[in-house]
């Protein structure tokens, strides 16, 4: 698996020296197939690996770092504590997304 990885990486170096919009059509897909992921899945799949490697340092920087370079410098304990507050006190922007119901319960149960 390192052995295709790092041919992988290999053949985008030089894809981005040889195509100008290599990393705009990268970036792309890479959101393209976020948002085509149902976000239940994304969260189960997400906790699944932090779960799996929560007690590996050198795993939990590299998907720290990895959260870092897809969200704008945010490191995952920053999105987790936001989702909690998110979850909890709704943002104007953030009601549009969350599901009534959900607020309605939570708010039952305090």
């Amino acid at each position: 698996m390192i052995d295709e990885l790092q041919e992988l990486l290999k053949k985008m170096d030089k894809t981005d020296k040889d195509i100008c919009n290599f990393q705009l059509v990268f970036a792309e897909i890479l959101k393209n197939e976020i948002n085509a992921a149902d976000e239940h899945e994304i969260y189960k799949k997400v906790m699944k690996v932090i779960r799996k490697y929560q007690k590996d340092e050198k795993c939990q920087t590299a998907i720290n770092e990895f959260f870092s370079a897809i969200s704008e410098g945010a490191d995952l304990k920053e999105i987790m504590n936001i989702a909690v507050e998110e979850a909890a006190s709704p943002s104007a922007v953030s009601e549009i997304t969350i599901d009534d119901s959900c607020i309605i319960k939570q708010k039952e149960g305090d």
